[in-house]
């Protein structure tokens, strides 16, 4: 594993980032944030490693292959748009994904796998998102209220562990995957 930011994550299928392309035209991100997800970007973050010890990733990211080979697949389903941050000055609109324990399960089993290897958690709960903008330019902000999100539904039938390449389109590139049973 090549050294550098790293997160474990779901990739979206390509139907699905369609929608979520054509929710950031409509609510004109481009005019707001100074970073607007690129398309083959778009993903749900389990657990960011961001720089730990890349030996201590590899254990993590092996022990997981093995922990979760028999792990079923799941459905995930977009909820709404959303908002991190003060509503007058957000750090970051997103898509949620309806809650599924599934998800929630798999999360868990991969931060307690990394906890086996003393990585250090930032204290805050799990909230499935997909980034769509980030770092706000101070310009008003878009009737995020307004926007309907389609009820699109897929099967996650993976997860991978990816390498941040900063400045890149895309910037992140799956460099291992592990399969879930359907």
């Amino acid at each position: 594993m090549k050294k550098g930011h790293h997160f474990i994550g779901i990739s979206i299928p390509r139907e699905v980032k369609e929608e979520l392309q054509q929710i950031q035209e409509v609510l004109d991100l481009k005019t707001y944030f100074n970073k607007v997800t690129y398309g083959a970007d778009f993903h749900i973050t389990l657990l960011f490693l961001g720089e730990w010890e890349n030996r201590k990733k590899v254990h993590v990211w092996n022990g997981l292959q093995e922990r979760l080979k028999n792990s079923d697949s799941f459905h995930l389903t977009l909820k709404d748009v959303g908002i991190f941050g003060n509503h007058h000055r957000p750090r970051v609109v997103w898509i949620g994904v309806e809650e599924e324990k599934r998800l929630s399960d798999l999360q868990y089993k991969i931060k307690e796998e990394a906890a086996t290897f003393d990585f250090p958690f930032e204290n805050r709960p799990f909230r499935p998102h997909i980034t769509l903008g980030k770092s706000f330019k101070n310009k008003g902000l878009p009737a995020i209220e307004k926007i309907k999100v389609p009820k699109l539904q897929w099967e996650v039938k993976e997860i991978a562990l990816f390498q941040i390449k900063p400045n890149n389109n895309p910037m992140y590139e799956a460099i291992s995957k592990v399969s879930l049973s359907m």
